[in-house]
């Protein structure tokens, strides 16, 4: 599968998705006929031929395999991951996941431009910990992390503190709970996800991951209580397969 990135304006995209039979995605709001005029739809479409995105056939129009694959993946995901960066300079990613996964995130300021690539299921975890600069050094195991935060008074607080925050709710938007959490613990998160399941639009999991003092936190709210976990071997394997698991 081909992780070249393409680059789209928001009218391209939803051109490509039209293409494919698709009106409506998660997280993404397609323009209305309404909001687009002749001209620009003309000149979309245009510019996607010249790219080689879109090929004229006798037929009518078809998508070239690349992004006929790329779209593929978009229309038989089954669950998609709204991904929230901590570094507001940072743009948002939605994930959608299926066979492989497709990932849409912002390319520049004006929210117009975005790019489209996939990622196969054992790259996408590695994939974001590059984007965010997760930690990477002195990654151990779980049974070695709470040994760790056992002999930490810094970090065995910082436990306490956050076993006793106050989850907002579904209701609320991820960057509202990271906000809170930014304000209250001091640190601002790496990033935030939130899990969306495609088949009934219900929020299944949030995940959160901080800074600590002496590991990196994973605050982990699905449908029963808070979890917070320091970061191990195992808890980033996890991590890795979960939201696969969850889209099944």
């Amino acid at each position: 599968m081909c992780e070249r990135a393409v680059f789209l304006s928001r009218l391209e995209f939803s051109v490509l998705l039209m293409a494919e039979g698709v009106e409506e995605i998660r997280c993404f709001t397609l323009p209305g006929a309404k909001d687009v005029n002749r001209k620009e739809m003309i000149e979309a479409v245009h510019g996607l031929i010249l790219k080689g995105f879109l090929q004229v056939e006798d037929k009518g129009i078809s998508l070239s395999p690349e992004l006929a694959s790329m779209t593929e993946c978009i229309k038989g995901s089954t669950a998609c991951l709204f991904v929230e960066p901590g570094d507001l300079y940072q743009p948002q990613r939605i994930v959608y996941i299926g066979g492989q996964a497709a990932v849409l995130e912002n390319a520049d300021d004006t929210n117009s431009g975005f790019r489209l690539f996939i990622k196969e299921p054992e790259n996408l975890w590695a994939w974001l910990e590059d984007t965010f600069d997760l930690p990477k050094t002195d990654i151990m195991s779980k049974a070695e992390a709470g040994e760790l935060v056992r002999l930490n008074q810094l970090a065995e607080e910082e436990l306490r503190r956050l076993q006793e925050w106050e989850y907002p709710g579904n209701a609320a938007g991820i960057r509202f709970w990271m906000e809170q959490l930014g304000e209250g613990f001091g640190e601002t998160p790496f990033l935030g996800i939130r899990f969306i399941r495609s088949c009934d639009g219900q929020t299944c999991k949030d995940l959160i991951l901080l800074p600590g003092s002496a590991n990196m936190w994973f605050l982990w709210r699905g449908r029963e209580k808070l979890e917070v976990m320091p970061d191990s071997i195992e808890t980033r394997k996890e991590m890795e397969t979960l939201f696969w698991r969850e889209a099944e």
